[in-house]
């Protein structure tokens, strides 16, 4: 594992100290390993939510989260959340865990070749996910977030992803744009042959053959 080191801008529960005093991303940590802080007086930390905390300042709400993260795993063979939205025509992707996908390090979800695909976590208001986002998704890592109470009320692990990424092209706009096309090159195909076709019958329409007197007859 590569050792990370802390920025001095960093939030101070995205990393801790191993026991061997080295800096540790809270997405490389081993579950079961010890880590403290730097206070002048070491604190123990625990990983939660895929952050450290201190051990005995654990937020009130902490059972409905560790209960909300069992029941996630429960949910992960037949998880499901939307990742994209269009922003033109509302269409959706949504991504399902299958058999060729693995979770590392507790809710990091890689495919068969072991490459990361997403990152799951669940909402913790003291702790607001938007720069772990940003991080994350700079390591071009999916980021989904869901509320602890979609967790515990899910019976059929489609859950509603709180970080939806919109996008202003997909797959239902092209399709729509390529029939327009379609559709657009028909009819000015149409019109060609028509008017190909109304100057074949002038050029071939034979002319009234009439006399001279006849000609000279007609008025001007």
């Amino acid at each position: 594992m590569n050792q990370r080191k802390r920025p001095r801008d960093e939030e101070p529960h995205r990393y801790a100290k191993n026991a061997a005093g080295e800096w540790v991303h809270a997405l490389d940590a081993i579950a079961g390993d010890t880590y403290h802080c730097d206070c002048p007086k070491p604190h123990l930390l625990e990983l939660f939510n895929s952050e450290f905390v201190h051990a005995d300042e654990q937020p009130p709400d902490t059972k409905m989260l560790e209960l909300a993260k069992q029941k996630l795993q429960e949910l992960l063979p037949t998880l499901s959340f939307v990742t994209d939205e269009c922003a033109i025509c509302g269409w959706t992707e949504r991504f399902r865990f299958n058999q060729e996908h693995h979770t590392l390090n507790g809710f990091l979800v890689s495919n068969h070749a072991g490459n990361p695909l997403y990152t799951l976590e669940i909402e913790n208001p003291i702790y607001p996910s938007y720069k772990k986002m940003a991080e994350i998704r700079q390591l071009n890592i999916g980021f989904a977030e869901f509320k602890a109470s979609d967790i515990l009320q899910s019976t059929d692990a489609r859950l509603t992803n709180l970080h939806i990424l919109p996008i202003t092209k997909c797959p239902q706009c092209e399709s729509d744009a390529e029939k327009r096309l379609k559709k657009k090159t028909a009819s000015n195909v149409g019109k060609h042959k028509k008017q190909v076709k109304d100057a074949q019958d002038e050029s071939t329409t034979p002319l009234k053959q009439i006399s001279i007197q006849e000609a000279f007859r007609r008025k001007p």
